[in-house]
């Protein structure tokens, strides 16, 4: 079946070189035979070749965003992903040889990274929509300007609500501020710093109080309700994470020990966070203010001398939780 549709997208090339005829082939390839040298050059001198990989995965990124055939893809075969793989590895193999011809097994693995990743997003951007926010950029007070973003979250878990909504909610922050953390994740230091930010950004999901209903859906059992909900939430987290964790110890290897940290330290905030949200929770209501009391524990946990502080509060808090939650199941059954 993947055969079949490389060789129906081969037949679709042929079609587009006929119909657009002899010269202006001949015109492409020249223009391609331009880029070509200056892709080779710019992976020739070591200190640019980075920006090659970065710049070839947001460009399979964009393609992907554009593709209007993925719901048609996903519906009708089973293995939907791997015809989405073979397609882009197809598509960066020349640059991945030069690659391989200068021995820069790095960059390598990050294309392999972007071409592993970019298949399992769920995010449809048209070109018309790309036009309109050229113009919003041009014209932010234009009245007559409109926008559609369809966005699919790829989460099906329903004990994730907080996720699905807040990666709507915040996707126009959070995508910008995800990306650039992973185009410069190979730099010193940046990564960490880049784990604890988005670990704050991923903590605003829990500052909503939802219905007493999602919580008696979900567990019957407040003992493992919370523990469950720390679980899944650490474990989409350091999902989301990981890409910019591996690019760091590839070209940083020397920093492991602060991405350690940074990790940990993320771990920490979606805890508390949670932690807190359900010792002070209230049905249907805006949790923001936990916020402050997240951060005052963020500050204890960068000073060592201070740790104690936030492991009383933790444990105080966590039992404090487990009251609410007994409380609120017992007054459902």
């Amino acid at each position: 079946m993947i055969l079949t549709i490389l060789r129906i997208r081969l037949i679709q090339v042929f079609r587009v070189l006929k119909e657009i005829g002899l010269l202006r082939i001949l015109f492409l390839l020249a223009i391609m035979s331009f880029v070509s040298l200056l892709i080779f050059q710019t992976i020739k001198q070591a200190r640019n070749s980075y920006f090659v990989a970065i710049i070839t995965g947001f460009i399979l990124i964009s393609i992907h965003a554009s593709r209007k055939d993925k719901r048609f893809l996903k519906m009708n075969f089973n293995r939907s992903y791997l015809i989405f793989l073979i397609e882009y590895i197809t598509l960066v193999f020349p640059i991945m040889v030069v690659f391989c011809f200068f021995k820069d097994w790095k960059n390598i693995i990050v294309i392999c990274l972007f071409c592993l990743l970019i298949p399992g997003i769920y995010l449809n951007l048209g070109l018309g929509n790309v036009t309109t926010f050229i113009k919003i950029l041009l014209n932010p007070f234009s009245s007559n300007l409109n926008f559609k973003l369809n966005i699919k979250i790829p989460i099906n878990n329903p004990r994730l609500f907080e996720w699905i909504s807040g990666l709507r909610r915040y996707f126009i922050i959070l995508i910008p501020i995800y990306v650039l953390f992973l185009a410069f994740s190979f730099k010193e230091y940046v990564a960490p710093v880049g784990l604890v930010i988005l670990s704050i950004i991923v903590s605003g999901f829990y500052y909503y109080g939802e219905s007493r209903e999602f919580i008696e859906l979900f567990s019957w059992n407040h003992k493992t309700f919370l523990v469950q909900k720390i679980e899944l939430s650490v474990r989409y987290l350091l999902v989301l994470l990981m890409p910019i964790v591996l690019i760091s110890l590839i070209f940083q290897p020397g920093t492991w020990y602060y991405i350690i940290g940074a990790i940990i330290i993320a771990i920490l905030i979606q805890i508390i966070t949670i932690v807190f949200k359900y010792a002070l929770f209230a049905e249907n209501t805006d949790l923001g203010r936990n916020g402050i009391i997240v951060s005052i524990n963020l500050i204890c946990i960068l000073f060592p001398f201070l740790w104690p502080l936030p492991i009383i509060m933790g444990i105080k808090y966590y039992f404090k939780a487990q009251d609410n939650l007994k409380k609120i199941l017992n007054d459902i059954n």
